[in-house]
């Protein structure tokens, strides 16, 4: 350690490596837990004190009040039916690190209350993470000399990493053919402006949920996002009727301004009708549920995103998933093919049902086929099978076609609602792997023009 010159000519002490700043931080954590000044909550000491009473004093504190109503309301929710069953009657200065350790393996391999299956990874982080912050307050609070959540060494082993992949498995986005395909299917019927509206101005769900028609401005074509949705979870929280959501600031907790397309604007300008205040899409008044529109995607995504393997499987050609000319050549013959499945299925159900059970089955079948000759109809060569999109797939189908686009990094963050570039380039890093080569060509050929 040495003293640096600082403003005012004050020296401020400045260390050579990170090994030697830990040691001193620790050195006077340890003065001030030891030396012989009163404690500043001297009724609190960790011998004391149990984790249902830091609780209360962590709940009540700046550090907490300062967040936003749903970070509390989580952190409530998170409490009650994660940290609470396990830890409620622990004193402090008995908690280990071990015993923390033992708990997130409980977590990660014991069946959730009411389930036959662990609970999520996100939901174990967030067990953790919850009591990390309360025994780090315990330590600011000088209740605890150090937060046992941490080995002794520094680090949680027992922290589990988030799955997930890279590149488009992770960031799974549509072409413009398989977004009007998907927006054309017959489960998404009363919601193709919608689907064409998300998947065009890349706006998150909490965003075009809360949107109203003052946001909208048809004669500029744009839409200005102000506001967010935000769910969460236990009761007590509702917006506009719909139970589970808070409204409050966006993401970034900045206001953006978005272009609309002037075809998908005539498709939503029907919603656009007063008063003001009356949300674009709605049902009955109430925003549009996640799960809900996530239910009927996944059933448009089953009809459409595999039209093109049931196709060639009823032809019986090679599965590609890729729509060839001889592919779509063989539709008339799929169609009729289908049409004989549909007869000798129906005859084998009327041998073994009768009554309401015959009919509905008839009916599910029935349905089956329709699906199957309305998306093979409307199939054309070039076309291609699409996994199942969840709503945020919409977003990652707007800002993926810009940015192949050559849209500038800047102005596509700017557009998605992103504090920053680097956080564009960190999400769609995946979209950017060709760049390197087309820069080689670039270069290749400026240097080819200078000789």
């Amino acid at each position: 350690m040495f003293l640096h010159p600082g403003p005012g000519g004050r020296k401020r002490p400045r260390f050579r490596t990170k090994a030697e700043a830990e040691a001193e931080r620790d050195r006077l954590r340890k003065m001030k837990t030891t030396s012989g000044r009163k404690p500043r909550n001297t009724a609190g000491s960790g011998s004391r004190t149990n984790t249902a009473e830091l609780w209360e004093q962590f709940r009540a504190s700046a550090r907490v009040r300062r967040t936003g109503l749903r970070n509390q309301a989580d952190l409530a929710e998170q409490w009650e039916n994660l940290v609470r069953p396990k830890w409620e009657h622990h004193l402090l200065d008995r908690i280990t690190y071990k015993q923390i350790e033992e708990w997130a393996q409980e977590l990660a391999t014991e069946p959730a209350p009411g389930r036959d299956r662990p609970r999520s990874v996100k939901r174990q982080r967030d067990a953790l993470a919850l009591l990390t912050r309360m025994l780090a307050y315990a330590v600011s609070e000088q209740m605890i000399p150090d937060n046992q959540a941490y080995r002794p060494g520094g680090g949680r082993d027992y922290m589990p990493s988030i799955p997930g992949g890279s590149g488009e498995t992770a960031k799974h986005a549509l072409t413009a053919r398989q977004l009007n395909r998907l927006a054309d299917a017959e489960a998404l019927a009363r919601w193709r402006d919608l689907i064409l509206f998300a998947g065009t101005t890349g706006l998150r769900w909490q965003e075009w949920a809360r949107l109203e028609v003052a946001d909208i401005n048809t004669h500029r074509r744009t839409v200005t996002v102000t506001k967010a949705l935000s769910t969460v979870r236990g009761q007590g929280h509702s917006f506009r009727g719909r139970a589970g959501l808070i409204d409050g600031p966006t993401k970034t907790h900045e206001t953006r301004t978005v272009p609309v397309t002037a075809e998908v604007l005539a498709l939503i300008r029907p919603r656009l009708t007063p008063p003001a205040d009356q949300l674009v899409f709605n049902i009955k008044g109430k925003p549009i549920a996640h799960t809900t529109l996530a239910k009927a995607m996944r059933d448009a995504s089953a009809e459409v995103g595999t039209a093109v393997t049931r196709l060639q499987e009823t032809l019986g050609r090679p599965i590609t998933g890729y729509a060839d000319e001889a592919t779509i050549s063989g539709v008339p013959a799929a169609i009729q093919a289908a049409g004989e499945r549909l007869g000798e299925a129906k005859a084998k159900l009327s041998d073994q049902y009768t009554g309401k059970e015959l009919r509905d089955r008839l009916a599910t079948v029935q349905k089956a086929h329709d699906d199957d000759v309305a998306a093979w109809r409307g199939l054309r060569a070039g076309d291609e099978d699409f996994r199942p999109l969840a709503p945020h797939g919409l977003r990652h189908t707007a800002i993926s076609a810009l940015i192949n686009s050559g849209v500038p990094v800047t102005t596509v963050a700017r557009w998605a609602g992103h504090r920053s570039p680097t956080v564009t380039l960190n999400t769609y890093s995946h979209l950017y792997a060709g760049s390197l080569d087309e820069a080689g060509e670039v270069m290749a050929d400026w240097l080819a023009r200078e000789q």
